[in-house]
């Protein structure tokens, strides 16, 4: 009885022992399960903490970019500053255009007047001259009327004896004739002195016009060297407005490199990978290559032509992130933004290099 009781208490015991056992085990392996779960999700967590930590790295490779493009605009900056003061010494010289054009009309209408001067006493001078010729006339009538005097003088001469009296006659007579040429010599010296005084004055005037015409001259070419110093100005303004421009749109094709870079970035952490990316022709970038300034103003420099290629392959390795992004590669997808940065970095070394060409390239 004793024996049967304890026997029944062992067996008791041994299925309790055996259930909890058996509880133990599964209780075990359920924490083996566990452990195995965790450390799956954490080998998950690091290859995604991995595939994430390539991802910001590939993405601050374009860091260095945005830095070329900042340094670039603070470049283009600096020059537009200088040419703004190169500005003000354009006003500056258009301020003494504006004198020395203002002494030149000044000097022009001086000159104008001694001109009107100038012809006024050529027609008193004429009007002396007109005079001088009646005066010359009178004489020569004088000599004429003497020489008939003369004449007659000789003839009473021979008649003297039978009429005297005719040489008080003729004596008279020469004496007025004497009398006019008297007077008609003073006034051909007075009429002398006056040409003589207006020729002096005329010469005056000439010696002014001369000293005035050089004075012309001498602001002619002041305004001309103005004008040749404004136009040196001006070129050298527009070479700059146009290296400025050239360098302006490359850095905005930089910054817009960068903003589809980004949106490459921008797909995979929102993993919509099924986003449809733009080819290297359609970016901006690509249709001033294809199509636009580019391949009008400068397809005949060296880096021009090496620019297609590391351009293409950006496109070409973002849209294949995005795919192996979609077929859960994640390693092929690091890879290939990796290749993406790694054509990014040429395509800006390209542009920087295309840049120094366009400095270089005189326009026709």
């Amino acid at each position: 009885m004793f024996n049967h009781k304890l026997k029944r208490e062992l067996a008791d015991m041994r299925r309790q022992q055996t259930e909890t056992h058996e509880q133990h085990q599964r209780e075990i392996q359920d924490l083996v399960d566990q452990l195995a779960q965790k450390e799956r999700e954490i080998c998950n967590l690091q290859q995604s903490d991995q595939t994430t930590n390539a991802v910001i790295r590939a993405q601050l490779r374009g860091g260095a970019m945005l830095e070329a493009i900042r340094t670039g605009l603070a470049r283009s900056a600096e020059e537009m500053e200088q040419e703004l003061n190169e500005l003000h010494q354009l006003d500056d010289m258009f301020a003494q255009t504006q004198s020395a054009l203002s002494r030149l009309s000044e000097r022009a209408t001086r000159i104008n007047q001694q001109a009107i001067s100038n012809m006024e006493a050529a027609a008193i001078l004429d009007t002396t001259a007109s005079s001088i010729g009646q005066l010359i006339n009178a004489i020569q009538e004088i000599s004429a009327q003497t020489n008939l005097l003369a004449l007659n003088a000789a003839i009473e001469s021979a008649r003297a004896g039978e009429a005297g009296r005719g040489f008080a006659v003729v004596a008279d007579e020469v004496r007025a004739l004497a009398g006019k040429a008297h007077h008609a010599s003073d006034q051909i010296e007075h009429l002398v002195k006056q040409v003589i005084t207006q020729t002096s004055d005329i010469k005056a005037s000439i010696n002014s016009n001369q000293t005035y015409s050089l004075e012309v001259a001498t602001s002619s070419e002041q305004i001309e060297q103005v004008v040749n110093a404004v136009l040196a100005k001006s070129q050298h303004m527009q070479e700059v407005i146009r290296i400025a421009t050239a360098r302006s749109f490359l850095d905005t094709v930089k910054i817009d490199h960068a903003v589809w870079k980004n949106h490459i970035y921008q797909h995979i952490e929102q993993q919509a990978f099924d986003s449809s990316v733009n080819a290297h022709t359609e970016c901006r970038l690509g249709q001033w290559y294809f199509k636009g300034n580019g391949a009008k103003l400068y397809s005949h420099l060296h880096h021009f032509a090496r620019l297609k290629e590391p351009h293409q392959r950006v496109h070409d390795a973002g849209k294949e992130a995005l795919l192996a992004g979609q077929q859960q590669n994640l390693n092929q997808l690091v890879d290939e933004l990796q290749a993406m940065e790694s054509a990014s970095e040429q395509v800006v070394e390209t542009i920087d290099h295309l840049m120094r060409e366009v400095i270089l390239d005189q326009p026709a």
